[in-house]
């Protein structure tokens, strides 16, 4: 496998080489990486055709599945860089982060975008709400060529309870050496299968449980965000004797709470179960690995 630069060299080599290959599955559909990769450069050329230029920002409000994946390629793609946030944001917050990093454009799914440019009225940002969705047409798109290893690939932003959300800045040779990193420090191997509920516009379901899997070209389990598919997900990890998957306590704590009968749910395929991202409770995992 060739050193990459940046993720689009990387997406566009394995649709190439690997295009019938599973990237990521959702609501049991089986993305590959040629569907993705046709998917988000047919994306990219529409954020070019609306105006997006290289180095622009395009703030990303999908959910999780297969919108987002192409909405965050399709950014890379044209050479911007992707602004994920809260999905259900609503426009005023919207507006506010499209503010603070002069976004281009503002992506959210189709079935949305009608209603968020009405409530966008009268800004300047109304007409620059551009719909994303799996079911758009995916034509071929035009090449283009990777964005480039000392661009910004995404900009994350605090939640800004204490004042004006702060935009922390990552660069695509900073995405690839985390990508690296994570997969030494873990031991990350080709042959583990991946399960993410996580939420995709936070850095931990973002770049650990997508993007390591799509560097590995590991299959991932994709799940819509939230606590109430916990059990979902756990089943997922049975069902498919995944072994590598990841939470924050609190949701740990929930699956101890609200799974009945842990004892019928068959978790012994688990590598790696990650408790991260706040404050971990030595009692979480004592109880949970007794439990389950």
């Amino acid at each position: 496998m060739p050193s990459f630069g940046d993720l689009t060299e990387l997406l566009a080599w394995r649709a190439q080489r690997q295009r019938d290959r599973t990237f990521f599955r959702f609501r049991g559909r089986d993305w590959t990486f040629g569907a993705a990769f046709r998917h988000a450069a047919a994306f990219a050329a529409d954020l070019t055709r609306s105006g997006v230029r290289p180095g622009r920002r395009v703030v990303l409000a999908a959910p999780n599945g297969p919108e987002f994946m192409i909405a965050f390629y399709g950014a890379l793609l044209a050479g911007a860089a992707a602004v994920p946030v809260l999905p259900e944001s609503g426009t005023n917050r919207l507006r506010k982060l499209a503010e603070l990093c002069r976004a281009a454009a503002i992506v959210v799914p189709s079935g949305e975008s009608a209603r968020i440019a009405e409530g966008m009225a009268g800004t300047p940002f109304a007409e620059k709400i551009l719909p994303v969705g799996p079911g758009l047409p995916a034509g071929a798109g035009k090449d283009l060529g990777a964005a480039g290893r000392n661009e910004t690939a995404l900009i994350q932003y605090t939640s800004g309870s204490l004042g004006d959300p702060k935009g922390v800045i990552i660069s695509h040779s900073a995405l690839i050496t985390n990508i690296r990193q994570m997969i030494e420090g873990f031991g990350i191997r080709e042959s583990d299968r991946f399960v993410s509920w996580l939420p995709l516009h936070h850095d931990m379901g973002l770049i650990l449980m997508t993007m390591v899997p799509l560097y590995l070209g590991i299959e991932l389990d994709l799940l819509p965000a939230g606590v109430h598919h916990l059990r979902t997900g756990l089943e997922t990890i049975e069902r498919r004797r995944s072994s590598f998957t990841a939470a924050p306590d609190f949701a740990w704590r929930m699956c101890l709470a609200s799974v009945r009968d842990p004892h019928r749910i068959d978790l012994t395929s688990l590598r790696v179960a990650l408790n991260a991202a706040e404050p971990v409770r030595a009692r979480t995992v004592r109880e949970f690995e007794s439990a389950f």
